[in-house]
């Protein structure tokens, strides 16, 4: 008896300690609803990382789901729900997230995001269709950088 009430006790304490920002995968998945509410929390302005790349970006690839193959749709899906989770983990456990920093920090998780989603595995179609959307990004040098990170790895095969 002592056995159970001792594992329902530890049961419970592990998933009350899962973080409060945790969402469903599908959410993140299928929406970009977090990053409004990273933008309320912040309250960055017009001219935010968040208002004049994540939020458009996210919406803009969203919009072009179904061009994608379906394992660019599956890849797809896992960058916009990472993504969103890496800012949402900054944004409750990072005590120096702040409009001055989000970028930066927003842009470093894109390699992590691509590379576990299986940016590398992606048929030519498809990066041909990432690389045309995100093309207005190309004279950004911090978005070039790790774009050119992510296809070294690509082309390497490891970090």
């Amino acid at each position: 008896m002592k056995a159970s009430i001792f594992t329902l006790l530890l049961i419970s304490l592990i998933f009350s300690a899962t973080p409060a920002y945790t969402q469903e995968l599908s959410d993140l998945e299928n929406s970009c609803d977090t990053y409004y509410d990273i933008e309320n929390s912040l309250r960055c302005g017009y001219q935010s990382y968040i208002r004049k790349f994540a939020l458009p970006y996210c919406q803009e690839y969203l919009r072009r789901h179904d061009s994608f193959s379906p394992a660019g749709q599956v890849v797809a899906k896992g960058i916009r729900a990472c993504l969103q989770q890496e800012l949402l983990a900054n944004l409750y456990e990072n005590p120096d997230l702040s409009c001055n920093n989000i970028q930066s920090i927003g842009i470093r998780s894109h390699y992590k995001c691509y590379i576990e989603a299986g940016f590398c595995e992606l048929p030519n179609p498809d990066l041909v269709l990432i690389m045309w959307i995100a093309k207005r990004q190309v004279f950004n040098a911090e978005i070039m950088a790790t774009f050119m990170d992510v296809v070294g790895y690509c082309q390497r095969g490891s970090p």
